[in-house]
């Protein structure tokens, strides 16, 4: 079996390698960026939900008209943050687009090394609650089932960590004022 050289891949010298060759068992190469996942995901267990709802005082036959408000408040508040550092808020048609790569090729067009490039809009597959009539209790009950909602998409550009995302989910139909309406 041959010994691969312990160098790193960009044969750049590294002075620590050299200095403790005699005690290096080799070397571990990792990806190029490290991707931290988070979510509110005890919203999706239907009694913490349920809680939420009724300490927001929200009646389940009020929830579509208080996710859309919400969803609203969100979407205001993003667009003034884009207008007030004069940066695009984008509505992408397609999921299909890269993201990543439009937020680089802004970056680049303009010139930023740090601070928010881009806020993008677009509607993406998503798991949501939709409120259903119970026929044995005669009662409005919350179901989460996938759907399809608006996503924000929040790029800045970090100066020791470069291009980073910020991916919110709302609540809102595809009829949403926010969403451009498709002819």
């Amino acid at each position: 079996m041959e010994k691969k050289s312990s160098a790193p891949a960009n044969r750049a010298a590294n002075l620590f390698i050299e200095k403790h060759q005699k005690d290096v068992m080799g070397i571990l190469h990792s990806f190029d960026r490290l991707r931290l996942q988070g979510s509110l995901r005890y919203l999706y267990c239907a009694k913490v939900f349920e809680e939420y709802l009724s300490q927001a005082k929200v009646l389940y036959k009020d929830f579509k008209q208080f996710a859309t408000g919400l969803t609203n408040e969100v979407c205001q508040g993003a667009e003034r943050l884009a207008q007030s550092l004069k940066r695009p808020f984008t509505y992408l048609n397609s999921t299909a687009l890269s993201k990543e790569e439009l937020a680089r090729k802004i970056a680049e067009r303009d010139g930023i090394r740090e601070g928010l490039v881009a806020i993008f809009r677009c509607v993406e597959p998503c798991r949501t609650y939709k409120m259903r009539g119970n026929y044995q209790t005669k009662k409005l009950e919350p179901h989460l089932q996938l759907g399809k909602c608006l996503h924000l998409y929040f790029y800045v550009e970090h100066r020791r960590l470069g291009l980073l995302h910020l991916r919110l989910q709302n609540l809102v139909s595809l009829s949403h004022p926010h969403l451009p309406q498709r002819p």
